[in-house]
């Protein structure tokens, strides 16, 4: 099995930026799934399309699904992405190839999956048995709260389901949560240097600033997946049980991490800590890559 990975993201402005330092580190997908989320299937599907043919990758593009394993996606109405997802520059995209015009079909998913959205087809493909060796996942929270409701990260609140079949698999899996994600923000000024180190981190930089516009901090939260799995020194783990909660009122989508110090056992790897500056700076150094 490669352990070139499968990406499965809803582009989505961090989604595309991690897309980008992928490649630009010298990791670059074997395929991308374009799933609901942060934009439509469709809409996630073309931004994807478009950023491999901006990298002039040859890499297969699947469109992923709107719906979780008990219902559809709930409508985000998300403003912070823009109308595109990619915060106002997708259509500065290169053409998607006639080749890619048509989605690719949805490959088998084995091997190496890193998920920056919705763990809906990661959980069918462990339902159905599929070798699945490794899944990084950014998504859920420890102790930080969410980011869709009090208690729910974005991912994890999509389909629950998913993430709890996927939390219970036994899988090889490593969570980074918000709790490391919102250590490493991109400032006015880290954009400003970001737009002076090539073509396609001066695009990024654009997208990123849709952010900024709002008044709100870019929090890099798919690229810092990315820098988990392929720098994970960076980071600090440690292994616990973790489950999504499916019921609760309030609750519902909450990623349940048990800290205690004699609680159940479990196999998630979970990212707790993260050298910020390191990070940055290797996120840097991958768009400066790309030229």
């Amino acid at each position: 099995m490669s352990k070139k990975p499968i990406v499965v993201c809803d582009p989505g402005v961090d989604d595309f930026l991690a897309l980008l330092v992928m490649s630009g580190a010298g990791s670059p997908p074997r395929a991308v799934i374009g799933t609901g989320g942060n934009v439509t299937s469709e809409v996630a599907y073309r931004n994807a399309a478009g950023t491999m043919a901006l990298l002039g990758l040859d890499c297969p593009v699947a469109k992923g699904v709107d719906s979780g394993l008990a219902a559809s996606y709930p409508d985000t109405g998300d403003p912070f992405h823009g109308s595109d997802g990619l915060g106002g520059v997708a259509s500065l995209l290169s053409a998607i190839p006639a080749s890619q015009d048509v989605p690719a079909p949805i490959p088998m998913i084995e091997g190496t999956i890193l998920a920056t959205g919705a763990l809906t087809v990661v959980a069918e493909a462990l339902n159905a048995g599929n070798p699945i060796s490794e899944i990084v996942w950014m998504g859920g929270a420890v102790g930080c709260g969410g980011n869709m409701t009090p208690a729910a990260e974005f991912n994890a609140w999509l389909d629950p389901e998913a993430a709890d079949v996927v939390l219970s698999s036994g899988a090889r899996l490593s969570m980074v949560p918000l709790d490391v994600t919102h250590q490493v923000q991109l400032t006015a000024d880290d954009l400003a240097i970001m737009a002076n180190l090539g073509e396609v981190a001066a695009l990024a930089a654009r997208a990123c600033s849709h952010f900024h516009n709002q008044g709100d901090a870019m929090i890099p939260h798919d690229a810092v997946a990315v820098a988990a799995q392929l720098q994970p020194e960076l980071f600090r783990w440690e292994e616990h049980w973790v489950r999504c909660e499916l019921d609760g009122r309030w609750t519902r989508g909450m990623t349940v991490v048990d800290r205690r110090p004699h609680g159940e056992p479990g196999s998630v790897r979970v990212a707790l800590a993260v050298d910020s500056i390191s990070v940055k700076k290797w996120i840097f150094d991958a768009l400066r890559s790309l030229g």
